[in-house]
């Protein structure tokens, strides 16, 4: 800080005199000297200081971000009743139905969430195995892998697939590829051949 005219109530500052950062409750010149007043912003502990000139120069103060509390006030009251709503089955099991129109008889009450709602196999239905024949285009493989194959993976299935491969060219298929390129690639992947023709 260059002199004592930077100084304000309500500025925060650090300096070897202190331990931390101070906000200024108050300053008032004491000859060539400064005493200030603040309290810690971590301990809330008072601080009461007398500053030389040379002191002075030894104390930096923070520019600290300012809150804007300009938002729409009707907006930012939407937004926290909003999660309010979310997180208020956390202190009220029936809230739904606290806040609802309806009336629900004792029994009603017990039935829906004391036994219907604590099995999990009425929760969510759920399916054990499933087994999937389809005609895929050729060039919607990345689909079906981003579509089916991932998703089922997650879930924690066990996927076995069998692919059925019906190439066709009027101009012929080269050996060099079948053997090089096709029979090569099904080898590295370790995939099984079930069945192979050729005509």
């Amino acid at each position: 800080m260059e002199d004592y005219d930077s100084l304000k109530v309500g500025d925060v500052i650090e300096g070897p005199f202190w331990p931390e950062r101070v906000k200024v409750v108050s300053f008032k010149r004491v000859g060539n000297s400064m005493g200030v007043s603040g309290v810690g912003l971590q301990t809330n502990k008072y601080y009461s200081s007398i500053l030389s000139k040379d002191d002075v120069s030894k104390i930096k103060i923070i520019e600290m971000k300012r809150r804007d509390f300009s938002f729409d006030p009707e907006s930012f009251f939407l937004v926290i009743e909003g999660k309010r709503i979310r997180l208020a089955h956390q202190f009220d099991p029936l809230y739904a139905v606290n806040v609802s129109q309806i009336d629900p008889l004792p029994h009603q009450i017990d039935a829906v969430y004391f036994h219907i709602l604590r099995n999990p196999k009425i929760k969510e239905k759920v399916v054990n195995k499933i087994m999937i024949k389809a005609q895929v285009p050729w060039d919607k493989l990345s689909d079906l892998v981003r579509g089916v194959f991932i998703p089922l993976s997650h879930e924690g299935a066990n996927i076995v697939l069998q692919v059925n491969i019906n190439a066709y060219s009027e101009h012929g298929i080269k050996r060099e590829t079948l053997d090089l390129k096709i029979r090569e690639t099904l080898n590295q992947i370790g995939a099984k051949v079930l069945e192979e023709k050729e005509e």
